[in-house]
């Protein structure tokens, strides 16, 4: 009984990403169908990759998962501005809130592939640049519908469905050495035993990084037990794929509004020493910001004083915001410097070899894999866990 339910998570989970996988490529029928060039471009490949979507061509489901990531983290960020004020919302209301902010994000990015795109369109009118905006935005719409419902019915939460795209990215890298298939492949058993011992290697070392944690001993006052002390876990790297996803994105908003040799696009180009300069000063302030919504200190702090616990030798409430701010702001600083360093220094070394460029891009997507791979674990955890408690029976 609990293995097929089981089952039937992973079949809910494969039958959800194999329509969004469908749905990135069913082409809009007022363009041409015929990719964009990217003029070699490994940066929207990758951010393609990072958001779940098809932003080489016009497709129903061309917008990906980027307006619900960034719909989620912006009502993270409101809970923490405005935490008593949200707790205080049903859930319904906290819900239709998301998917509001879910739907602006989505006519908001399908304004900006119209825009694109407009050179693939069939009738240029203003009538079928608004029934694009209008069919991207509820493609968008769509995504998160299908986002929710695995989350009550799947596994691995919204971070499954980068999968497909993360794995076509990598046997693209190991096969050719391009972050995208070509239309002729040229394969070279030399580079791909480089790419793959590369792989392996940054996958340990990063691992290692991922799975660190500091634990802050617990004195519970409320509970007596021997059999385990209480703690709260920081990890290293707590930011997770947030920053790659995002400085992606931001990134490439000024080469949609400027033309690609003016002055100030100059400045958001990974062929010159200040675009890479402002690609890692960005990266890690980015980072620096996920990882305390990805913490909360302060919330951390307020939930302990309510129930009465405490760190040792801290005083409850400012004292003991402060300590866990400083101690995560140190793990983020090693952490988050460590993944700017492994995601810089293909940039800067790209400038003499250009194959080397896009080992960038393909260390974000093996950490997006390594971040999966431990939600899925996770979940199936969960999962197996849950039917030893009858509690959990429906």
């Amino acid at each position: 009984m609990h293995k097929s339910k089981l089952m039937n998570m992973v079949g809910v989970t494969i039958f959800f990403v194999a329509i969004l996988e469908i749905g990135k490529k069913i082409p809009l029928s007022s363009y041409v169908h015929t990719p964009q060039s990217t003029d070699g471009s490994s940066l929207l490949h990758f951010l393609s990759t990072t958001m779940g979507a098809n932003l080489l061509e016009p497709t129903l489901f061309s917008v990906g998962l980027g307006p619900y990531m960034t719909a989620l983290i912006l009502w993270s960020a409101l809970s923490l501005l405005a935490n008593d004020r949200i707790q205080n919302l049903s859930e319904k209301e906290r819900g239709l809130i998301l998917r509001a902010l879910t739907f602006l994000f989505s006519v908001l990015q399908a304004i900006i592939l119209t825009r694109e795109f407009r050179p693939l369109m069939l009738d240029a009118s203003l009538s079928q640049e608004l029934l694009s905006i209008l069919i991207l935005s509820t493609g968008g719409v769509i995504i998160a519908w299908l986002v929710d419902m695995n989350l009550k019915f799947g596994l691995g939460m919204q971070m499954v469905f980068y999968l497909p795209g993360i794995v076509q990215g990598i046997l693209s890298m190991l096969i050719t050495g391009e972050t995208v298939m070509p239309q002729t492949s040229h394969f070279s058993l030399p580079r791909t035993l480089g790419i793959f011992l590369f792989s392996l290697l940054f996958l340990f070392l990063t691992g290692f990084f991922y799975q660190a944690e500091r634990r802050i001993p617990v004195q519970q006052t409320s509970v007596t037990s021997s059999l385990s002390d209480a703690y709260i876990p920081i990890r290293l790297l707590n930011a997770g794929v947030m920053p790659f996803m995002f400085t992606s994105s931001l990134f490439q908003l000024p080469q949609v509004f400027f033309q690609k040799d003016s002055d100030i696009a100059q400045f958001f180009s990974l062929t010159h020493v200040t675009g890479i300069v402002i690609y890692g000063l960005l990266f890690f302030v980015l980072s620096m910001g996920f990882s305390y919504v990805a913490v909360r200190p302060h919330e951390l702090a307020k939930t302990l004083k309510e129930s009465g616990d405490y760190l040792i030798n801290t005083f409850p409430g400012q004292a003991t915001a402060q300590l866990l701010s400083r101690i995560m702001v140190r793990l983020a600083v090693v952490g988050n410097g460590y993944l700017v360093v492994m995601s810089v220094s293909p940039l800067f070394v790209g400038l003499f070899i250009p194959a080397v460029q896009r080992l960038s891009f393909y260390t974000g997507t093996l950490f997006f894999l390594l971040v999966i791979s431990d939600t899925l674990v996770q979940s199936f955890r969960f999962v197996r866990e849950r039917t030893h408690y009858t509690l959990f029976e429906d």
